[in-house]
């Protein structure tokens, strides 16, 4: 479904892939697209993995996911409202709950119009879910890493961390305390690459940079597609293991 409400400037698209195992959930994002073309099209991915990974985590959901257009302002009430309208006409068929941009008070806002939104948190409504993926793919990577370096332990292995997000930025916490050498990317928002630069001894580099550099284990935690065949042609990297959806670009 596609939506557009000149009243409010909301313009959002809603993908159901799957309501086999039950509703379809999937989260909420906020991004500037450079086309409506390329928001439908990130939305039917990103649905389309929802179906997996819930199906993969034995939870009854199908999958789903939205997207909002942004032009670089931040989202409004009325829009969230408008938004929460929409939800209701699905009739429970898709479940929302936070994603990139999308944050706990924008999800909460949504939720005084529809029944149909989730998340952890005292209300069942927000309340900041980024610990656990962050912490699932940092215990995954240690399994991954088994086989290719002889052992879990992270120590000395080089990791490239594209995207300070929530999760990402837990990510390199998590790695940091475990001595493990990071690199990372220059973020958009800047005060990640301080904190991470400052606190967490991590090295800042563009995006263009990151990849250019010999690394261990590459961790993209931003937007997904940055497995492409011109990346896959000049890095030489064991282990991609990250929090971004749909890491391959195809």
């Amino acid at each position: 479904m596609v939506r557009h409400c000149a009243a409010s400037g909301l313009s959002a698209v809603i993908a159901l892939h799957s309501t086999r195992l039950g509703p379809a959930a999937g989260g909420c994002r906020l991004w500037q697209y450079a086309s409506n073309g390329d928001a439908i099209t990130d939305a039917l991915r990103l649905s389309e993995g929802m179906t997996y990974k819930n199906a993969l985590a034995s939870i009854p959901f199908g999958g789903g996911k939205s997207v909002m257009l942004s032009d670089g302002s931040p989202v409004n009430t009325r829009q969230l409202h408008v938004f929460g309208g929409s939800m209701n006409d699905r009739q429970g068929r898709y479940i929302t709950a936070e994603d990139v941009g999308m944050g706990i008070a924008q999800v909460r806002e949504i939720a005084t119009k529809s029944a149909h939104v989730s998340g952890p948190g005292e209300s069942g409504v927000g309340g900041g879910p980024s610990p656990m993926p962050a912490y699932g793919v940092f215990v995954g990577l240690k399994t991954v890493v088994d086989p290719h370096y002889g052992s879990s332990n992270l120590h000395g292995l080089k990791i490239g961390v594209q995207g300070l997000g929530n999760v990402g930025i837990r990510f390199v916490c998590a790695g940091t305390n475990k001595r493990a050498a990071l690199l990372h990317v220059d973020d958009i928002n800047p005060q990640r690459v301080a904190e991470a630069t400052t606190f967490y001894g991590a090295a800042p580099y563009s995006p263009e940079e990151l990849l250019d550099q010999t690394m261990d284990v590459f961790v993209p935690c931003a937007l997904g597609g940055v497995g492409d065949d011109q990346v896959a042609a000049h890095i030489d990297i064991q282990v991609i293991a990250g929090a971004a959806n749909n890491q391959l670009a195809n």
